[in-house]
C-alpha cells in the first residue's frame, strides 16, 4: 500500500513539473505574435525566474534530479517569457537612454522574502516583503541591524540564536544550503519558512556575507503532516489486515533476511512479536532439518524466475512439526526491480493427516476385500484340489511302495551274490562293507519315509477340507505328545545333509521338551522357517541359522534366529498377516498358517529384531499338565 501511494505521489508530482514547464510556452507565443507585453509584469516573471533558479540549484545539491530537471526546464521557458517581456514591454524600455529597472528595485518587489547580510551577521538590505514581515516601516530600516534588533524577533531569543547559527554555518561552509526555519511576523504569528541561503563571495572567492531567499511553507507543512498521518493510518490499517489474515505472512530481502511478518508467524516460532524476527534468516530459526535450505531454494527460484510459486513445505508451528502450503511472490520497488519475496503460508497439517488416514483406510478396505475374495477362491480351489490330491499323491507313493517291497525281497540275495562273485571275478568293482550294510537299510528307510508321507497326506487333506469348510484347524483331541528333539533333528538333518548348507545351521540340544501338538505340522513349520532363512542368506550372501530351546514356568520355547539381516520394522509388523509376502511370487500364507497352528497347540509365534537387523522367532508351547 505504501509503495502504491509513493508511486501515485511521484506520478502526480512529475505531471505537475511537466505542466509547469509548458505553462509559459503559450504566453511566450502570444507575446511573440503580438509584439507586445504591456499587460504582463516583468517583476513577477523575473521573480519566478529567481525562485526557479534557487530551487533547481537546491535540487542539484540534494541529488533530486527529477526536481532539478523540472525547475531547470521551467526556468528556460519562463526565461523566454521574461526575455520577450524585456524586449517588447515599451513601458520599461528607454531606447538606449538608461538601464532596465535597477536591481535593488527589482528585488524590492519580489513576492518572497529576500535579504542579505555581511560576514558579521549584520543585515545590509532586504525586499519590501521581508521588511513588512519583520515589523519595519521600510526596507531601508533593516540596514545595520542584527536579528536581535528586529521588532518581530524580540522576546524570542531561542529563534534568534537558531537564525544566527544557521547564517554562520552557511558562511563557514561556503555552500548554498536549504533550511527549515521558524520565525514570528509583525503580528506575532509563528510560521515555518523554507530558506535557501548562499554565501556571498568577492573576486578572490572570499566569503563576505550571505544572500537568503525564504518563503512560507505552512500550507506545505500542513499537507505534509496530513500525508504523514495518512501514511501512518494506511500502515496501521495494512498492519492490522496482515495481523488478522488466517495464515502466516512474511517478507524477506534478496539475502533471505526477514523484513517483517504478522505476529502469527513470529509467535509460531517462539518470538513475542515481529520485531524479534526482523533481520534473521531461516538458517537462524528452529525449522526442521533441511527446511531452511528448501525455503531458500524456493525464495531464489521465485526471484530468479520472477513468478509466483506454490509448494508444500515442512515448518514449525507452536513448537510442533507442521506441513504448510506456501505461496510466494517477488517483491518489487517503484522501478520494478525485485528486492525480495512476499510469502503466505497456511497450516495444512490436519488436512494432510486426514488425507493420509483416508488413504490408509482405502488401502485397508481394498486389501480386506481382496483377502475375502481370495479366501473364497482358495476355499473353492481347496475343495476341488482335495478331491484329486489323494489320488495324485498316493498313486506314485503306492508304486514306490510296491517296488520297495520287491526290492526288499530280493536285495539280500543280490548282496550275497555280489559277495560270492568278488573272489571269482576281479573286474567287479569293490564296494566297502559299510556301504553294503547301508544298502541293506535303504529299503527300511524308504518304507518309513513312505509311511510318514502317507500320514502327512492324511493330515494335510484333513486340514484342507476343514479349512475349506471353515472348521477348526486342530481340535484338542487331535493333539498328541511330540518330542521337540526328534523334530529338530529330523528337519535339521534334511538341510545339513546338503554339503553347502551343513556349516550354516547350528542347533543346541539343551533344554529339550515334549509338547502336545502335531509332529507333522510342527515339522512343516520348522522346515518352512529354515527354508525362508536360507533364502535370505542366499539373497544377502551372508548369515547363519541358530536353533535352541528355553524352559519357562508356564511355557517352553523354541528359538530360531538367522543373521542374514535386512529386516525392517514395517516388514516385522506385517509378517504374520496372510497374503503379505516380501518374496517375489510369495503368498504370505506360510507364517500366517504357522501362527494358526501354534495357536491351535495352545501357544503362539512371535518375532523380534535383534543384533541390529537380524530376525529371531520365538515359538511358545504350553507345558503339559
Amino acid at each position: 500500500m505504501e509503495l502504491w501511494i509513493t508511486r501515485l505521489v511521484d506520478t502526480i508530482f512529475s505531471l505537475g513539473l511537466l505542466f509547469n514547464v509548458f505553462l509559459f510556452i503559450p504566453q511566450a507565443i502570444k507575446i511573440y505574435k503580438k509584439k507586445d507585453a504591456s499587460e504582463l509584469s516583468l517583476l513577477t516573471f523575473a521573480g519566478f525566474n529567481i525562485m526557479q533558479l534557487f530551487t533547481a540549484w537546491h535540487a542539484y545539491l540534494a541529488k533530486d534530479y527529477l526536481l532539478m530537471t523540472g525547475f531547470a526546464l521551467s526556468f528556460v521557458t519562463c526565461g523566454i517569457v521574461t526575455g520577450l517581456i524585456i524586449k517588447y514591454k515599451s513601458s520599461i524600455i528607454k531606447n538606449n537612454e538608461g538601464p532596465l529597472i535597477p536591481p535593488e528595485d527589482l528585488i524590492a518587489v519580489l513576492p518572497n522574502h529576500i535579504y542579505w547580510l555581511n560576514k558579521e551577521n549584520i543585515y545590509q538590505g532586504c525586499n519590501d516583503v521581508q521588511a513588512k514581515t519583520m515589523g519595519l516601516n521600510s526596507r531601508n530600516e533593516i540596514f545595520g541591524k542584527r536579528n536581535k534588533d528586529i521588532p518581530s524577533f524580540q522576546n524570542h531569543p531561542d529563534i534568534i540564536e537558531i537564525l544566527d547559527t544557521n547564517n554562520i554555518r552557511v558562511m563557514q561552509s561556503g555552500k548554498i544550503q536549504c533550511l527549515e526555519e521558524i520565525a514570528h511576523d509583525a503580528n506575532g504569528v509563528l510560521s515555518t519558512y523554507r530558506s535557501y541561503k548562499m554565501p556571498l563571495k568577492d573576486s578572490q572567492n572570499n566569503v563576505i556575507g550571505l544572500l537568503g531567499a525564504s518563503y512560507k511553507i505552512d500550507d506545505i507543512k500542513a499537507r505534509e503532516d496530513e500525508l504523514i498521518t495518512e501514511k501512518e493510518n494506511v500502515e496501521l490499517t495494512l498492519k492490522s489486515m496482515i495481523a488478522h489474515l488466517p495464515g502466516h505472512v512474511y517478507w524477506k530481502d534478496k539475502e533471505g533476511r526477514y523484513l517483517g511478518s504478522n505476529d502469527k508467524q513470529a509467535q509460531s516460532l517462539g518470538f513475542k512479536s515481529e520485531s524479534d524476527l526482523i533481520g534473521k534468516t531461516d538458517f537462524e530459526l528452529p525449522w526442521p532439518e533441511g527446511s531452511a535450505i528448501k525455503f531458500r531454494e524456493h525464495d531464489l527460484e521465485v526471484m530468479r524466475k520472477d513468478q509466483t510459486k506454490m509448494a508444500e513445505e515442512n515448518a514449525i508451528i507452536d513448537g510442533k512439526n507442521a506441513i504448510v502450503l506456501s505461496q510466494k511472490v517477488p517483491l518489487k520497488n517503484k522501478n520494478n526491480k525485485i528486492y525480495g519475496i512476499l510469502g503466505i503460508s497456511l497450516d495444512i497439517t490436519e488436512l494432510k493427516q486426514a488425507q493420509e488416514r483416508e488413504k490408509i483406510a482405502l488401502q485397508e478396505a481394498i486389501i480386506a476385500k481382496a483377502k475375502v475374495q481370495a479366501q473364497e477362491e482358495i476355499q473353492k480351489a481347496l475343495l476341488t484340489f482335495s478331491g484329486s490330491m489323494s489320488h495324485d499323491l498316493r498313486s506314485p507313493i503306492s508304486t514306490i511302495g510296491v517296488n520297495m517291497a520287491l526290492l526288499e525281497r530280493f536285495l539280500p540275495t543280490l548282496v550275497e551274490t555280489y559277495k560270492k562273485s568278488l573272489g571269482s571275478n576281479p573286474d567287479i568293482p569293490v564296494i566297502s562293507e559299510a556301504r553294503l550294510n547301508a544298502v541293506g537299510d535303504v529299503c527300511q528307510n524308504v518304507t518309513n519315509a513312505l509311511k510318514q508321507a502317507d500320514s502327512y497326506i492324511d493330515a494335510t487333506l484333513k486340514i484342507i477340507k476343514g479349512a475349506a469348510r471353515g472348521s477348526e484347524l486342530l481340535k484338542p483331541e487331535d493333539l498328541v505328545p511330540c518330542s521337540i528333539e526328534d523334530i529338530i533333528r529330523r528337519v535339521a538333518y534334511s538341510f545339513t545333509s546338503k554339503n553347502s548348507d551343513s556349516k550354516k545351521i547350528h542347533y543346541n540340544t539343551d533344554n529339550l521338551f515334549t509338547f502336545l501338538g502335531n509332529a507333522i505340522f510342527m515339522s512343516r513349520i520348522l522346515q518352512n522357517m529354515i527354508k525362508n532363512a536360507f533364502e535370505q542368506i542366499k539373497l544377502k550372501e551372508k548369515g547363519e541359522i541358530f536353533i535352541w530351546c528355553e524352559n519357562g514356568s508356564d511355557f517352553n520355547y523354541l528359538k530360531i534366529k538367522d543373521t542374514a539381516g535386512g529386516i525392517t520394522p514395517a516388514t516385522l509388523e506385517q509378517l504374520f498377516n496372510g497374503f503379505n509376502s516380501t518374496k517375489q511370487g510369495g503368498t504370505g500364507l506360510g507364517l500366517s498358517s504357522a501362527k494358526q497352528i501354534m495357536q491351535a497347540f495352545g501357544g503362539d509365534i512371535s518375532c523380534d529384531v535383534v543384533d541390529g537387523d537380524c530376525i529371531e522367532f520365538s515359538l511358545s508351547f504350553p507345558i503339559p499338565s
